[in-house]
């Protein structure tokens, strides 16, 4: 549980919920027709709400995220060669009916490719 001291303000403002770590193995994939599903993540909550998945931009070259209501789907785009380690960074923005911010998650999905192609 979050605890700032009154004055601070980026504690205050820090609106950051959870951190969330997902493990996933891919193959070396060496041509990519259309995109290939690597994770999904889901929010759920109580309340009438939005979410708004933004990928971080470090990860925009092999990887792009697809939202469907309130599922992300982080997918492969481009070729990617192994042995490789990609972390990819999804940042999670849940907002209320009139967007205001009601919490910020991030995503860390840890994706290892193998040097075969299988």
């Amino acid at each position: 549980m979050k605890q700032c001291y009154p004055m601070d303000h980026f504690c205050l403002g820090n609106f950051t919920k959870e951190i969330i770590y997902q493990f996933a193995a891919i193959p070396t994939i060496k041509k990519v027709i259309k995109p290939l599903d690597v994770s999904k993540i889901k929010v759920h909550m109580s309340i009438p709400f939005s979410v708004e998945y933004i990928l971080d931009r470090r990860n925009q070259n092999h990887f792009v995220v697809e939202q469907k209501e309130n599922l992300g789907i982080i997918k492969l785009k481009a070729p990617i060669i192994g042995p490789a380690v990609e972390i990819i960074r999804l940042h999670i923005n849940t907002k209320s009916r009139t967007q205001t911010l009601l919490a910020h998650n991030v995503a860390f999905i840890e994706v290892h490719v193998s040097r075969f192609a299988f």
